[in-house]
């Protein structure tokens, strides 16, 4: 599994393909296509196929215009190329066309400062550069009207002058015509201040970044709309004019349109944020997700007259987000799951803010009893010891603490806990390099100090036990050990500017009503927008989220903006602002972060904006356009959960193990660097599954390969141990496995994923005991023996002579020389199954007549308690007969050995679900809770005051369960503290 917080090269290609803008990437000086996404693909009106062509190949029609060579530029400079509103002819469908683009060639270069590829990115404005070029064409019509309507002026003088003979007449025309063209020009300047103010607003909401519509009436008829809306609907506007129903008939069985059309009946705007709509686009169904507002539209009376709505498209910020929790709760399972302790206390109090199930285990709490408490708290008994030392010496340091063996005591339930642990306290930094938790990884080594302090003691025991042989030899040879996761002439000329001057008031009204709609729309949409005239950045108008983002109300109004929000000094904007009027080229910023002024503190707003400058018919920029969209809580949110992706990743690495992530649909497999160190390979190699597997050692890859299948099939947990061979190194190493499968967004189980320990040096160990184990039984087989001989030969003679006092110390000793052949063959059995040199030797035998010899054996040297045995019907099994004969005498014996004089024994043996189930229950002191899971482990003894007086190494049991499970097999134990206890086992039948 991946475990690198930066994307991997799979991941940014995967990130970069569900990108809208166009993208490619190009190698060697010969500007191969190494990669396009379909957006790239669909503008060349091209598909995949092309991948790996040269660009003059791929594209053919570039061949002939300037691209390939600037590429090629780029390429030989290492410098980057930008362009906008560039033309370029495109053969789509067939057909030569020509559309216009902003797009940048960068070169990408490795440490060495070489280039090695080119990206491509590149964005279609085709549409905005028509639409800028009808706009000039516009303002160059009106000035032709201009110079016709001054043309007409001279035309009327000349008529005035012919007119002469009509002095009246003509005193009184000459005066209406200066009227008229003092009207004229009145309502000329009153029309071109309203043109210039209707085209201010409409290019705002053209050129905003977020889609704005205007619907009529209840059935929401679409009145007015921009281009990011038709472009989200995949329509032109053509569809003006028509009901929402009709434009989208996908909408009718969604909640939209009935949401809009309470918003026109009640006059209460409404809110959404991140919803999911769908819309037929590509020729299918496409799911979106949208923050958007619905608010009353009214007309100059108040009359509530249709809707605006104001929506932005977040369905790549959704997507994103829902992968980066889906990453962040894969990463959290496995840490939550994993049976290494793992913690994180957080702040000098030691808060306990992470706990996983393992470490809630060792400290034996619930997740409830400890979370957001503070750990000397919930231990006090920890002040008493040095943990809480070592914890503040981290946050002091910023160092890495780790100690191997460490005893502690924890306070449970049952009592006091003496256990030991290797431990490290590593430390989790904050943005201003402070120590502020630290991440506590534990494991507990309490089985493995105990068993090695076992076999210290029982080293001892076996000298002394040498020792008493010696002396026995001397006396009688006797001796006693014990070992482990965006006019008429004039009249009528008159009548014609009277009725021109009807038109003009007309269009003066119009202009004023869609003013007016746009005002209302501007004033209550979900964006910020503003706009700032002349160099100084007058606040011409703003609306009330703008308002609201600065912290100000609308007596900024009229202000220069460095006057109206003063902490922008010194930041970025008021630089750039100036830079887009000097240059009247837009600026567009992506999540910049802001100092503004709230609620009287400074506070940071993030935001997406674009700068737009607006300009009169000279070309010259007269005022810039500000729409911004606030996105503060979706960027906090998303450091908020980088922040845990990576205390998370850290945990994992901290914890020195390894991790892998397969899916079981895609087959895509990840492995972490410490995964790939573990199995041999180098960091930087790709390994596939198959890879990994051909390094298990021979005799456990079928069983890996099975116990994977199992666990992907069935859901159950993954739990295996095995060797391995190194791909390169051939080092052999002993790794132990979890994992378990995890569902994807939809509740499919589809990911295996778990974490890999390296447990090499304590199977060395293990099989180090073992051979010392063998050793030392072995050779205390030889004057075993030769004790057992002598004492049998000397209680022969001392019968003969009547000797009572030899013939009774003689029968303790032999009784004394049976325990320790017991027990020496025990220890050579668990030697022999550790080195897999135990073998079962089957045969068919009756299992009730087994048992019954067993009972019958046990009988003759147990007087104390009454066994009983009862069974249904003969049943027949394929085992090892001596082998399960001693799984029944060895549960007899405990039986007798952990319950008082004279209770009874019950031995039953019945079918069960076709298998043989054979259960031995006692009256004793029966077994805690917390020892049932530990009891069948090797050299496991339950600690009681009772067991002081009860001699063993804790191996009996772990035989047992070694030797039934070796018969497919199952062993359990069903019991309670003072209740007695019953042990079953199961065989299967023939």
């Amino acid at each position: 599994m991946n475990t690198d917080p930066r994307f991997s090269s799979d991941e940014l290609l995967e990130v970069l393909s569900l990108s809208a803008n166009a993208t490619a990437i190009y190698r060697t000086k010969d500007i191969i296509i190494q990669w396009a996404n379909k957006a790239m693909l669909d503008l060349w009106g091209k598909d995949s196929s092309i991948t790996g062509l040269p660009l003059e190949v791929g594209v053919p029609e570039l061949a002939s215009q300037q691209f390939i060579a600037i590429l090629k530029r780029v390429w030989t400079s290492g410098k980057t190329y930008q362009a906008v509103d560039t033309a370029a002819d495109i053969e789509i469908g067939g057909e030569l066309k020509t559309s216009y683009f902003d797009f940048e060639y960068r070169a990408l270069k490795d440490d060495a400062g070489k280039t090695y590829a080119i990206l491509h990115t590149a964005t279609d404005v085709t549409e905005r550069y028509l639409s800028r070029q009808a706009l000039i064409s516009a303002e160059r019509l009106e000035a032709a009207l201009t110079r016709e309507q001054g043309a007409n002026e001279e035309l009327a003088s000349t008529i005035e002058e012919l007119r002469a003979t009509n002095d009246q007449l003509n005193f009184t025309q000459e005066k209406l015509q200066q009227l008229n063209i003092e009207l004229e020009d009145r309502v000329a300047r009153r029309t071109k201040a309203l043109a210039e103010s209707e085209a201010n607003f409409r290019n705002m909401i053209s050129q905003a970044p977020v889609a704005i519509g205007l619907f009529s009436g209840h059935n929401m008829v679409l009145d007015m709309v921009n281009g990011k809306f038709l472009e989200l609907w995949s329509k032109d506007d053509s569809v003006l004019g028509m009901p929402l129903g009709d434009i989208l008939p996908e909408m009718q069985e969604q909640p939209y349109i009935k949401i809009m059309q309470e918003v026109y009946a009640t006059d209460v705007p409404y809110h959404g944020t991140q919803e999911r709509a769908w819309l037929r686009r590509n020729g299918g169904l496409e799911e979106r997700y949208f923050t958007f507002i619905n608010h009353p539209f009214k007309d100059a009376d108040g009359k509530t007259t249709g809707v605006i709505v104001v929506a932005s498209d977040v369905t790549a910020q959704v997507d994103a987000a829902n992968k980066a929790r889906h990453h962040q709760k894969r990463l959290g399972d496995m840490v939550m799951n994993t049976p290494i302790s793992m913690a994180i206390f957080e702040g000098r109090d030691l808060v306990i803010t992470v706990a996983n199930q393992s470490v809630l285990d060792i400290w034996s709490r619930t997740r409830e009893e400890v979370m957001g408490k503070k750990l000397l708290d919930v231990f006090p008994e920890l002040l008493d010891q040095p943990f809480p030392d070592m914890l503040y010496e981290v946050f002091d340091t910023g160092k890495r603490l780790a100690l191997p063996e460490i005893e502690v005591d924890i306070n449970t339930a049952e009592g006091n806990k003496h256990l030991y642990v290797n431990f490290s306290y590593d430390p989790l930094f904050a943005e201003n390099g402070e120590v502020e938790s630290i991440m506590v990884s534990v494991f507990d080594v309490s089985e493995v100090v105990e068993a090695r302090k076992q076999i210290e003691k029982s080293e001892a025991e076996l000298q002394a036990i040498n020792e008493e042989l010696q002396a026995l030899n001397e006396e009688v040879s006797a001796s006693n050990e014990e070992l482990a996761a965006t006019n008429e002439e004039l009249y009528a000329t008159n009548e014609e500017l009277g009725e021109t001057q009807l038109d003009l008031q007309k269009s003066i009204i119009d202009l004023e009503l869609s003013e007016g709609k746009l005002r209302y729309m501007l004033a209550d949409a979900p964006i910020a927008i503003a706009l700032l005239t002349g160099r100084d950045m007058i606040v011409e108008s703003a609306n009330k989220m703008v308002l609201a983002a600065w912290g100000k109300d609308d007596s900024v109004i009229g202000l220069p903006l460095r006057v109206a929000v003063p902490e922008l000094e010194g930041q970025q904007f008021l630089p750039l602002l100036d830079q887009v009027f000097a240059t009247g080229e837009a600026y567009y910023g992506d999540e910049v972060k802001a100092l503004l002024e709230q609620n009287g503190k400074i506070e940071e707003v993030y935001s997406n904006f674009v700068y737009h400058p607006l300009k009169d018919n000279k070309g010259q920029t007269t005022s810039i356009v500000l729409v911004a969209n606030v996105v503060t809580e979706q960027v906090l949110a998303r450091k908020e959960v980088q922040k845990a992706e990576e205390q998370t990743r850290f945990a994992i690495e901290a914890a020195n193990v390894g991790t892998w992530f397969l899916n079981t649909d895609t087959h895509e497999f990840n492995v972490s660097p410490r995964l790939k160190e573990q199995f041999g390979f180098y960091a930087d190699e790709d390994v596939t599954f198959d890879m990994v597997a051909e390094t298990i050692a021979d005799g456990y890859q079928e069983k890996v390969r099975s116990e994977i299948a199992q666990t992907i099939a069935t859901g159950r947990d993954y739990i295996m141990e095995h060797p391995l061979i190194g791909h390169h190194d051939q080092k052999k190493r002993w790794v132990r496995a979890y994992g378990k499968m995890y569902p994807d967004d939809n509740g499919k189980p589809v990911h295996f994923s778990g974490l890999i320990i390296d447990i090499t040096e304590q199977k060395e160990d293990e099989m180090r005991k073992n051979d010392f184990i063998g050793m030392v039984s072995h050779e205390l087989k030889t004057p075993l023996t030769s004790l057992s001989a002598y004492a049998q030969m000397l209680y022969a003679k001392a019968r003969n002579n009547d000797d009572a006092f030899t013939t009774s110390a003689l029968e303790k000793v032999n009784t004394q020389v049976k325990k320790m052949s017991t027990m020496i063959n025990g220890f050579l059995n668990v030697s022999r199954l550790e080195s897999g040199k135990i073998f079962l030797s089957k045969q068919e035998f009756s299992l009730d007549d087994l048992i019954s010899e067993m009972i019958g054996d046990a009988r003759l040297t147990v007087a104390s308690h009454v066994v009983t045995f009862s069974h249904s019907e003969p049943i027949t099994v394929d085992a090892d007969r001596d082998k399960i004969g001693s799984v029944i005498s060895n549960l007899l014996s405990n039986a007798v050995k952990y319950s008082p004089k004279g209770k009874n024994i019950d031995v039953e043996c019945r079918l069960v679900d076709n298998m043989a189930q054979v259960s031995v229950k006692d009256q004793g002191m029966g077994v805690k809770p917390q020892d049932i899971e530990k009891i069948f482990d090797r050299y496991y003894r339950v600690e009681s005051s009772h067991m002081l007086t009860v001699s063993g190494f804790g191996i009996g049991l772990y035989l047992c369960a070694e030797i039934v499970q070796r018969h497919d097999g199952r062993i359990w134990v069903e019991s309670g503290n003072g209740e007695g206890s019953t042990f079953y086992f199961t065989l299967p039948v023939n």
